[in-house]
């Protein structure tokens, strides 16, 4: 805890220097560098989603606890008023009034089944209104113990809340695990789509600037009569339709930010483009990433978890569904005595005892037979749920795996496009130099190479993903 709150001083004395310096950015023509390790630690502390999540594991703690409590001593107390017939003075019935005082303690022990209780009682009877005339003291004790040799045997049913609440415990800290990381990972990749989106709409003002030229370049042959108008119209709707694509990318860029900004202050802050090519050139070295069997991931644990707990109330319903037979025992000392309150307590002299069997049995037992079907149908839903479970799981793994290695070739691929067209591009400004060459097809082809570019980035950004879906998938923050 002191850790965490250290830790929390440290990331807060960071933001707000990091704040600071933001502000003076936006007052400056340098824009500020928001570090992708930063943001990733300001995001953890700040999202609502971990904290519910946290919350959740702490419900299922306060559970655990309250479960044990089976296993707590029952302390009773009490004082009051009591009459009856007493003999005072070795006359019988004489109408006394006088007080009762009473302590008791009592529990179960959850691993035993047995359960225990003593019982003090002192009775103070007095004849006449005055407190100095009481004169007889009736002290008694009595323990009672008994142990269960069918229903909830050895504490069978005592120890269900307890351990179902275990299993709860272990799937919430499974659970908390996956869905925290589920949420960062889909803040990271926000990093990264930021980036993305950047990067983007610069490539769309090269096109759109290159689209321009063109559609000049073509107003003018027309003007001379060298094409016809629909060539020019053509050029001219295609540099709308780059205008429209770019003002979709500002959009989805705005949305991006405005989802960080809820986190972190934007302004004129940048991105670190070192994150994007650093994470970039793990990722394409990245190689052999392997199929984890789902029984070692923790889908698995958690559907395993799930399994067992449900095993277990099928076996806690069939003990509950037997008959209630119990050994049980009784003793109980008592004395009358008339020498003074503490003096009555060496007067126990009178013994009682019980000893022998319990039994109860509702006829028809239609609750605890329902409850037992109920657990049969819980068992088979959850088995059902787990083979569910491992074949969501491994056709997940299987599309992580074969999207990596596709965008892999494509990567690749798309890398050899680009140089091919800047080769083409290099030899047709030799042409027109020369004069043996258009400057249309030339800006055409420059065109053509931007769009590669994007493509090219675009498949960056899906190989991070792809990486960053593997880690999500093994539990990897």
């Amino acid at each position: 805890m002191f850790k965490r709150m250290i830790l929390f001083f440290v990331v807060a004395i960071f933001f707000t220097c990091f704040y600071l310096n933001a502000q003076d950015a936006t007052n400056s023509t340098t824009n500020a560098i928001l570090p992708y390790e930063f943001y990733v630690e300001v995001m953890r502390n700040s999202i609502p989603d971990l904290k519910i999540n946290a919350a959740q594991v702490t419900n299922a703690e306060n559970t655990l606890m309250s479960a044990k409590s089976i296993g707590d001593v029952d302390l009773t107390a009490q004082i009051g008023a009591v009459g009856g017939v007493e003999s005072f003075g070795g006359v019988d019935g004489i109408n006394a009034n006088g007080v009762q005082a009473g302590l008791g303690l009592g529990s179960a022990i959850p691993y035993t089944g047995t359960r225990w209780n003593v019982a003090l009682t002192h009775n103070s009877f007095f004849s006449g209104a005055s407190a100095n005339n009481i004169s007889v003291f009736n002290p008694s004790v009595v323990v009672e113990v008994s142990q269960p040799l069918l229903r909830n045997f050895f504490g069978m049913l005592d120890r269900y809340p307890i351990k179902d609440a275990e299993y709860a415990l272990s799937i919430a800290n499974y659970q908390r695990r996956l869905n925290d990381i589920s949420v960062m990972t889909t803040y990271q990749k926000l990093y990264y789509e930021w980036i993305l989106y950047k990067k983007v709409v610069e490539y769309m003002v090269i096109i759109i600037e290159d689209a321009k030229t063109f559609q000049e370049q073509t107003r003018r042959r027309l003007v001379n009569g060298l094409v016809d108008n629909d060539t020019y119209q053509n050029a001219k709707r295609q540099t709308f339709l780059y205008e429209d694509s770019y003002n979709q990318y500002i959009n989805t860029l705005e949305d991006i930010k405005e989802n960080i900004n809820y986190f972190i202050p934007l302004g004129n802050i940048e991105p670190d483009y070192n994150a994007w090519s650093s994470f970039l050139e793990v990722a394409t070295n990245v190689r052999n990433i392997q199929r984890l069997p789902f029984s070692e991931s923790v889908y698995g644990q958690i559907a395993h978890n799930e399994k067992i707990r449900a095993e277990y109330v099928l076996s806690a319903m069939k003990n509950n569904n037997l008959p209630n037979l119990e050994l049980v025992g009784q003793v109980g000392i008592s004395g009358t005595n008339d020498q003074g309150y503490f003096n009555s307590f060496g007067s126990l002299d009178n013994v009682d005892y019980f000893a022998g069997l319990k039994f109860s049995y509702p006829i028809g037992n239609r609750e605890t037979k329902a409850q037992l079907e109920n657990a049969r149908n819980s068992l088979y839903a959850i088995t059902a749920e787990y083979d569910r479970a491992n074949k969501d799981y491994n056709v997940r793994m299987g599309s992580i795996l074969n999207r990596f290695r596709s965008y892999e070739f494509l990567y690749t691929s798309k890398l050899e496009q680009i140089k091919a067209i800047e080769s083409r591009m290099a030899t047709q400004l030799i042409k027109v130099n020369q004069g043996r060459l258009e400057l249309d097809d030339y800006i055409e082809t420059r065109i053509e190479l931007v769009q590669a570019q994007t493509e090219h980035l675009n498949l960056q950004y899906l190989i991070i993903s792809t990486i960053f879906d593997y880690r999500e998938i093994l539990s990897i923050e």
